[in-house]
C-alpha cells in the first residue's frame, strides 16, 4: 500500500511502536521509545533534508509525523524510515509514498 501525494505536500504518517515481545507473548505491549528517527528518501535512495526525531504522540506508543515533499523533488516512490530505539534494541518501520 502507498500514500499517493503531489510534489510540495505535506502527508502524515502514523506508527504503532511497540516493546519487544517477552518470551511466549506473541506481540509486545505498545511502548514509549527511548527515541525517534524519522528520515524521509527519495526514489533515488538519498536522505532528503535532515531526520526528524520529536514526532507528535497520541498515546502510548502511538505517534504521527507531519513530512513535506519537496516541491521540485523527483516523482516516482519515496521511502520513509522510521526508526524507534529501546536501549539498544532498534525497531525500523518502511513506509512507501508515490510523489506524482
Amino acid at each position: 500500500m502507498y500514500i499517493i501525494v503531489p510534489k510540495g505536500t505535506t502527508f502524515r504518517v502514523e506508527a504503532n511502536i511497540r516493546n519487544f515481545p517477552s518470551f511466549g507473548e506473541e506481540t509486545g505491549a505498545l511502548a514509549d521509545p527511548d527515541s525517534n528517527s524519522i528520515q524521509l528518501y527519495t526514489p533515488a535512495g538519498a536522505a532528503s533534508g535532515s531526520a526528524l526525531t520529536s514526532p507528535t504522540k497520541s498515546a502510548t506508543g502511538q505517534y504521527y509525523q507531519n513530512i513535506t515533499v519537496p516541491s521540485g523533488g523527483a516523482t516516482g516512490t519515496w521511502e520513509v524510515i522510521w526508526t524507534a530505539t529501546f536501549g539498544a534494541e532498534i525497531s525500523i518501520q518502511s513506509i512507501k509514498v508515490r510523489v506524482k
